[in-house]
């Protein structure tokens, strides 16, 4: 889960990126647990990953790195420096929650809203709120639907109402991007 640190490091109004990944781990025995002793597993999972001494060395880690990054020469040192997040996939999952949308009088026009992006590896879901329902995306770049099966199942299991929408395959494209990024980055960088 992404969660954002600014208000643990007292720090409300940075520009500065203090967004990091809070881990929920799922073991086979995980299975076997009621509902009610996983979601009371993860809620204290969830509290010691928010007390400020983690958020501190998290928050440190990411100094360390960006000072390590700010001693290199150039842009092409810095994506060398980087370049093993390149192949890198998490036997994991992704689940990101967008906020609510509060679209006033429009409201009535919209049906949901759904966000797409590329590069996803494994699966990831996007949930936000839209008039008082949830909308839920699972993107996936494996081709199963076992998983969005037991999602379903399990709203059926606790009798809470959905509707599915079609599939949709889709793919992004390299936009300028890919080719300014560098640009981008040679032009902000200090130099001595």
């Amino acid at each position: 889960m992404a969660t954002d640190m600014r208000k643990e490091l007292g720090l409300p109004h940075t520009h500065k990126n203090c967004v990091r990944s809070m881990y929920l781990s799922f073991e086979k025995e995980d299975d076997e647990l009621e509902l009610k002793e996983l979601y009371t597993r993860y809620r204290k999972m969830i509290a010691k990953q928010r007390q400020i001494g983690y958020v501190h060395q998290t928050a440190n880690s990411f100094s360390g790195m960006n000072d390590k990054l700010d001693q290199l020469e150039n842009f092409e040192e810095k994506k060398k420096m980087m370049s093993f997040f390149d192949d890198m996939t998490v036997n994991s999952y992704v689940i990101s929650y967008l906020g609510t949308f509060e679209l006033g009088e429009c409201n009535q026009f919209i049906d949901a809203i759904h966000f797409y992006a590329g590069g996803i590896k494994g699966i990831t879901v996007n949930m936000n709120v839209t008039d008082n329902q949830f909308n839920v995306t699972f993107i996936q770049n494996i081709e199963t639907e076992r998983y969005v099966a037991v999602f379903l199942r399990l709203l059926e299991e606790f009798k809470i109402r959905y509707r599915v929408n079609d599939k949709i395959r889709y793919s992004t494209t390299r936009d300028k991007t890919q080719k300014t990024a560098h640009l981008q980055a040679e032009r902000f960088q200090m130099k001595n």
